[in-house]
């Protein structure tokens, strides 16, 4: 993989691309804001950054904001080869637009 892509980049986010940053892989974000003490790649659009990935972590909390922020434009813009980890709650994910995606 040559990007890896996270939504959240609170504790959890950062600490997971740290691991990945030091097995030499790239790391690219977005979050509700860009982050001024982290030198990762930002991007303020979703579906952009995960048409330049490779894996999508998602590490943020479930809010209204974040309700479904997994849809089919973000699942289409990842692509057939990409993958999806979420490592947060379920409805993050529109899960019926994920399963067409996946299916």
């Amino acid at each position: 993989w040559q990007n890896c892509w996270y939504r959240g980049l609170g504790r959890i986010g950062l600490a997971i691309g740290k691991r990945a940053e030091a097995v030499g892989r790239p790391i690219i974000y977005h979050s509700r804001s860009e982050k001024p003490d982290v030198t990762y790649k930002y991007y303020s659009n979703m579906t952009e950054l995960a048409t330049n990935s490779d894996i999508l972590v998602v590490s943020c909390p479930l809010t209204k904001e974040t309700l479904h922020i997994i849809n089919r434009e973000v699942i289409g813009a990842l692509g057939q080869k990409g993958v999806l980890v979420n490592i947060g709650r379920g409805p993050l994910m529109d899960e019926p637009a994920v399963g067409e995606c996946t299916a």
